[in-house]
Formats: C-alpha cells, structure tokens, sequence
C-alpha cells in the first residue's frame, strides 16, 4: 500500500484506537464542530504510523461515518485526527437535468 514503511507510533495508535472505540454501534464515529483547532492544523502524512488492523478499522469506520454525513468524503480531521488520510465515494447519479459530466468514483 505504501512504498516504505515506517515503524509504528504506539502512543498514536494507541490514541487513534481511543477514537475508534467511540464510534456508535452502527460504526459511526462523532465529526467534529467547525471551529476545532483539528481542522486548522496542518495534517501530518500517514507513513505506516498505525498497525494494519488499527487502519483497516479507522478506515472502515470512516467510510461508514461518511456515508450517515451529507457529501461524497470524510477526511481524518473532521473526526479529529490529524492524519492526511481520506475516504472518497461517489456515484453517477441519473439526473438529466444535470449538465455536468460525473463520472463514478467508487469506494475501495
């Protein structure tokens, strides 16, 4: 997934682990109110700081938190994370009314 590999950050993944248990039953975690110094921070870039299985579920959780959301992604600082992750989906819609061309960009 990544070209070279960093070593874990155990306090971060440790952190990121505290987040992810706060996600509701659905899987929903809580986005954070606009304001947050999160979303004005700069991001840092994600380099193998989690385990696998720690960023396996953050980004499941984030893709199922970006679905209940209104829009076609959810970046980590919107859950208060300040990693330079994102989940992206979105799907060509029938709309004839819509002049523009979307072309689908499917989750994976």
């Amino acid at each position: 997934m990544f070209t070279h590999h960093a070593s874990v950050d155990t306090k971060l993944s440790r952190a990121v682990e505290r987040l992810l248990d706060s996600a509701t039953e659905d899987g929903i975690l809580p986005i954070v109110q606009a304001g947050e110094p999160v979303l004005r921070q700069r991001t840092v870039a994600y380099d193998g700081q989690l385990t696998r299985a720690t960023l396996t579920k953050l980004i499941s959780l984030m893709h199922s938190t970006m679905l209940e959301a209104p829009g076609v992604g959810l970046a980590a600082p919107q859950i208060g994370l300040g990693l330079a992750i994102a989940v992206i989906e979105d799907h060509v819609r029938d709309d004839e009314d819509d002049p523009r061309d979307i072309a689908e960009l499917p989750f994976r």
